[in-house]
């Protein structure tokens, strides 16, 4: 970690959800606290598992480790949504339970936000099974050259082939106040996030790979849904855009360029 990271007066909040996730949490949480300095907090909301994970989260020790156990199954929306009320630092970074940070991941999260004054970075991901063997990617990378492309990147998350997963972005503080609380209706924390940040025009991409992405029987269907899920969606996309821009009214938080 170079000095210019350790002097930076950002500090940072993981969010964590996690529900049933004992064989590879504590994998997740090491690559998680490497990166971070004392000051920073990994939130965890433990959203009511039956295996050993509470345990795990519990035998790591660490006075950054914020451990947060829902009293019912929330589900992974309200999860995240309660991880980022609770966060308390400049910088939010979101993180599944079963991922892998790849070494440098924050320092590139950090030194995109400060260069570019984006409010909010989504990168690539580094595919992997069970096994941490590497494989196909889902879907298509983000592009640096397309950050500003307001309707290109909307447009995408519309026909669902944009790849903004909560686990590749990271946000400052201020994009909070738009994004929460969350609709009841949301599809997806992650892409609710994407497109509040894309409207304001405060979204960069970053075209390096900073995860390793584990894909596997509870994630891999994102990508094969039925039609009656992709028409409910499209409506969901119409009344998120609407609920961002009286959000947006509200707060006088619109800088067109």
């Amino acid at each position: 970690m170079n000095d210019n990271f350790l002097m930076s007066n950002q500090g940072v909040s993981v969010c964590l959800a996690c529900y049933n996730g004992e064989k590879f949490i504590v994998e997740q949480l090491n690559s998680i606290l490497q990166q971070l300095r004392k000051s920073d907090e990994v939130i965890v909301i433990d959203d009511g598992s039956t295996d050993k994970t509470v345990e795990k989260i519990l035998n790591q020790n660490d006075q950054r480790v914020i451990l947060i156990k829902n009293q019912s199954n929330l589900g992974v929306n309200r999860s995240f949504e309660l991880a980022i009320e609770l966060a308390k630092n400049e910088v939010i970074v979101l993180s599944d339970q079963d991922d892998i940070w790849i070494d440098g991941r924050l320092k590139l999260i950090l030194t995109t936000l400060n260069i570019n004054t984006a409010s909010l970075v989504a990168g690539n991901s580094i595919y992997i099974d069970n096994n941490g063997i590497e494989t196909k990617p889902l879907i298509g990378n983000l592009k640096k050259n397309e950050s500003k492309k307001f309707i290109v990147n909307l447009f995408r998350i519309f026909n669902g082939t944009a790849p903004y997963y909560g686990c590749t972005m990271a946000f400052s503080k201020d994009l909070k106040s738009l994004i929460l609380p969350f609709p009841k209706n949301i599809e997806s924390h992650d892409l609710w996030i994407a497109k509040c940040a894309i409207i304001i025009n405060r979204i960069m991409h970053i075209e390096e790979p900073i995860l390793y992405r584990r894909i596997h029987g509870g994630n891999a269907s994102i990508v094969s849904r039925k039609l009656t899920a992709k028409i409910y969606s499209r409506i969901i996309f119409f009344t998120s855009i609407i609920i961002i821009f009286k959000r947006i009214i509200k707060n006088r938080l619109c800088k067109f360029y």
